[in-house]
């Protein structure tokens, strides 16, 4: 696991009449993250079977391609 270390920072850009940026990079605001661990490299089909007891992806005949088709809710 990699610390990466929060933060704060400006997100968005100014509206004027010659931008054709819209949507949701519009309008600036402030962003702040806490500090967080990520994993260095993509979790494999092995690695998720070995923690999570089966294999969810489509490609479940690789063992070392990165797990696909997992939720945010799978994953804790």
């Amino acid at each position: 696991m990699v610390r990466v270390a929060g933060g704060s920072f400006i997100m968005g850009r100014q509206i004027s009449r010659h931008s054709h940026c819209r949507g949701a990079k519009n309008p600036v605001h402030w962003v702040r993250l806490h500090s967080f661990e990520i994993r260095k490299s993509e979790v494999t089909h092995e690695l998720w079977e070995v923690e999570k007891g089966n294999r969810p992806s489509r490609f479940a005949g690789c063992a070392l391609c990165p797990v696909d088709r997992v939720s945010r809710g799978d994953v804790w």
